[in-house]
């Protein structure tokens, strides 16, 4: 069996990152596992210090369980999304599969195994996108795993082939203008408000947004990767015991706002095993739609959809005009109407 690297990128949070590779060091398979970590270089001074103490930490940090640990100290601001890319790239040059972590995340104990033989399992299987190490709400199961229209980045991992593959065609058929007719996204409307919302405001729309970047190329994270499946017949797979919660919601993140979460409360598989069950069939439960609708409901029920038609039809009324589009968008938002 292939055992999958796992990459994490970072910046200055350090027990977040402490935490992280604790958690990685009581796996099952660490021994067989390389770590590639980058460290981005600090965008401005108020993260120097916490950057420091994080070099600090990796070099008094007892990682010898580890097969390799090779890390990486950028000299210039990458920003988390090319601090990703960075290591892709470099794992890439050498496996044909990897395990990405964002640094705030704790994994139980047969994550590692969990991962690798589920990436081995479904490694040819064309409807699978990636493993996903957390269970974010209460899926239906297919024996011991569900099929999931979501990917969390919670832990996620994936094959270098089939990622290449699955971000042309996610870029090509969402920022298709072809694709904005009804009969292409009722599909996303009907099975999920939030993410109908999401699609229509900041890509069709184009709102300023976290999912595209300056030169418009869209950024290929969880979110969009969900919003893709809900338009196709691909799915991810989650555990049906968690292998992963994350302690970002202390608002140290860069995209994740502060919530007040119990993280100890949300438990995770103390296992130090997994067995795979390689009858179980590939096939997406429709009634998790519905559930998946709920779990992202974070508006009166409804009221994401309203939102969301409400962008859309601002879009088909002024016929893919970029800049009409933005202009009725802001006279609506100013009256507080959308």
């Amino acid at each position: 069996m292939i055992y999958a690297p796992v990459i994490i990128p970072t910046l200055n949070r350090v027990v977040h990152l402490q935490r992280c590779l604790y958690s990685l060091i009581q796996n099952t398979y660490a021994d067989l596992t390389e770590i590639y970590i980058s460290v981005d270089y600090p965008p401005s001074k108020k993260y120097e210090e916490g950057w420091n103490d994080l070099k600090i930490m990796l070099k008094n940090m007892d990682l010898s369980v580890f097969k390799h640990v090779y890390i990486f100290y950028q000299n210039k601001n990458l920003g988390s999304a090319e601090n990703s890319k960075y290591l892709i790239e470099v794992v890439s040059k050498k496996y044909d599969r990897y395990i990405y972590s964002e640094d705030d995340n704790e994994f139980s104990p047969n994550m590692l195994a969990y991962m690798n033989k589920e990436l081995e399992l479904y490694k040819n299987n064309p409807k699978i996108i990636g493993i996903c190490a957390a269970r974010d709400t209460d899926w239906i199961n297919s024996g011991n795993i569900s099929f999931s229209k979501f990917c969390p980045a919670y832990g996620f991992g994936t094959w270098v082939d089939k990622e290449n593959k699955i971000n042309k065609e996610i870029s090509t058929y969402l920022l298709d203008k072809n694709h904005y007719n009804i009969k292409d996204m009722f599909p996303l409307f009907l099975h999920n408000g939030l993410l109908f919302k999401y699609y229509v405001k900041y890509i069709i729309c184009k709102l300023p947004s976290i999912f595209i970047f300056p030169d418009g190329q869209l950024c290929i994270c969880d979110s969009i990767r969900s919003i893709y499946m809900h338009l196709t017949d691909y799915v991810s797979i989650a555990p049906a015991v968690g292998k992963a919660r994350t302690w970002g919601n202390d608002g140290t993140g860069e995209h994740m706002p502060k919530k007040d979460v119990q993280v100890e409360d949300i438990m995770i598989d103390p296992n130090n095993n997994f067995v795979c069950d390689e009858s179980v069939e590939v096939h997406f439960i429709k009634k998790n739609y519905q559930i998946g609708h709920k779990y992202l409901q974070n508006l009166s029920p409804g009221a994401n959809r309203i939102i969301g038609l409400a962008y859309y039809t601002v879009f088909l009324l002024c016929g893919k005009n970029e800049k009409k589009i933005t202009r009725l968008i802001e006279i609506l938002m100013r009256f507080q109407m959308i």
